[in-house]
């Protein structure tokens, strides 16, 4: 199960940046400051098991860092960790791509186009029909469904995305998933937005 998970999160990180590729990006150079925030910790070291056990209220068992980059000179910072218990998994995924903005549309992240494979268009497009808005966390939110077994919450903030994912025993897409992964994803966002 965790090789599948593995798997799943590193399948939809990378669909989510080929996604972003082919949009439109805008450069800002006057929002790239020289006081930003960028770690040299990955999101496991940031967010060990036991942190991420005590904002979320489940006992993990185990982490494992899946993506670690940071280019400081550029402002770049991707780093993923995942957490197994067995009750569910989670997943955090902190992106900055230096002074790029990304289109924020919820139609843009998830369903943008289609990747030629049936069966992930189909789930893309079922993605993008559960979407629902997420208030008062970062610029833009949207929490996902991904054919019921994988949820997704992405959050912008400023040129930081914040990626949440769960799946498992009481993890469904439901009220309760939502408030566990922003919890997680207002933590994340304290650490990069200092």
């Amino acid at each position: 199960m965790k090789i599948i998970c593995i798997s799943i999160l590193l399948s939809i990180s990378l669909l989510l940046t080929i996604g972003y590729s082919g949009n439109n990006t805008k450069n800002d150079p006057q929002s790239l400051t020289t006081n930003i925030n960028i770690p040299d910790k990955s999101v496991c070291e940031l967010f060990t098991k036991e942190k991420m056990s005590s904002i979320t209220g489940i006992t993990f068992n185990e982490e494992m860092s899946t993506l670690h980059e940071v280019d400081k000179d550029m402002g770049k910072y991707v780093s993923q960790c995942g957490y197994y218990s067995d009750g569910g998994d989670m997943g955090v995924l902190v992106r900055r791509f230096g002074n790029t903005s990304f289109p924020k549309e919820k139609e843009k992240i998830i369903g943008a186009g289609k990747t030629g494979d049936a069966e992930l268009d189909a789930m893309l497009e079922e993605a993008l029909a559960t979407c629902k808005t997420i208030s008062g966390l970062g610029d833009v939110a949207y929490f996902y469904n991904l054919v019921g077994i994988y949820n997704l919450v992405v959050i912008f903030d400023d040129h930081y995305q914040v990626h949440i994912s769960s799946s498992g025993k009481g993890l469904g897409f439901d009220d309760k998933t939502l408030e566990i992964s922003k919890k997680v994803a207002i933590e994340a966002m304290k650490l990069f937005k200092q």
